[in-house]
């Protein structure tokens, strides 16, 4: 399939570094994107439906940057944090500290996944805690 992309300067220069002169630019974003995929799929952490379901009602309508992907760590713990007055963890049956122990745990990789899964969660037409699975690592 043959489609055309904008992209950031920053980004065109970081991809074209990158270039497989062999191959051509399609190929190395091909491989990029292709590698990124898969990775967020390999590095879903586990997460009880609660955990996964108050990350979710912590970050809807967030936008997470990606550049700052190497900080969603700790960008995750404060928006989780800055929601306790709200009462999730109430309301989502979850150990405040024990989840907060657990986010600050996930490697780059798993925190970028986290964020990818909360987003793509919130993309679907009715987001329901009946698709969690299709999106998220869930344990229990």
């Amino acid at each position: 399939m043959k489609i055309s992309i904008s992209l950031p300067d920053e980004l065109y220069k970081k991809i074209t570094a990158r270039d497989r002169k062999d191959r051509g630019l399609s190929w190395s974003i091909y491989t990029d994107i292709d590698r990124y995929l898969r990775v967020m799929s390999a590095s879903k952490p586990s997460l009880i439906e609660n955990e996964a379901m108050l990350l979710c009602d912590v970050h809807n309508g967030t936008i997470l940057q990606s550049d700052l992907a190497e900080h969603y760590n700790e960008s995750l713990c404060w928006n989780v944090e800055d929601s306790e007055p709200d009462g999730v963890f109430e309301k989502w049956k979850v150990d405040k500290e024990k989840f907060l122990k657990k986010i600050r745990s996930f490697t780059p990789a798993e925190a970028c996944s986290v964020v990818d899964s909360i987003e793509q969660w919130w993309e679907q037409d009715k987001p329901d805690s009946k698709n969690l699975r299709k999106f998220f690592n869930i344990t229990k």
